[in-house]
């Protein structure tokens, strides 16, 4: 017998894609706030502040969350997460390694996607 009841329903399923995304900018948050709480933490030898975890969770989350939205058809979605996680990624690299055209680079980035998906919006809402 098949019957409406047969299908899974769609509330329950899970969406691998927005689980990732959600659990990397989770941990991006709790990274950041416990950054007063257990101050500095040694990782495969290194000594790390949990902000600075926070930062590339945070990257990862946005990188991540570009794929999935423009795999999903969301180009404009898409191209702003990926912008501003390449964007904030070059400005973290460049403050690990102390160089600051990454630094800029990264500023750049960000500021010019971010133009730039303001007029391919614009350009969107009048066709």
């Amino acid at each position: 017998m098949s019957g409406r009841n047969d299908r899974p329903d769609q509330r329950t399923r899970v969406d691998g894609g927005r689980l990732a995304v959600a659990t990397l900018v989770g941990a991006a948050g709790v990274l950041f706030l416990l950054e007063p709480v257990v101050g500095t933490i040694t990782l495969g030898g290194v000594m790390i502040r949990p902000v600075g975890l926070s930062v590339l969770a945070l990257v990862a989350g946005l990188v991540l969350g570009g794929v999935v939205f423009l795999r999903r058809g969301f180009r404009l979605f898409g191209l702003g997460h990926l912008t501003a996680g390449l964007g904030f990624g070059l400005f973290t690299l460049g403050l690990l390694v102390a160089w600051e055209p990454l630094v800029i680079g990264g500023v750049l980035v960000v500021i010019g996607g971010t133009a730039a998906l303001a007029a391919l919006s614009g350009r969107q809402r009048r066709a």
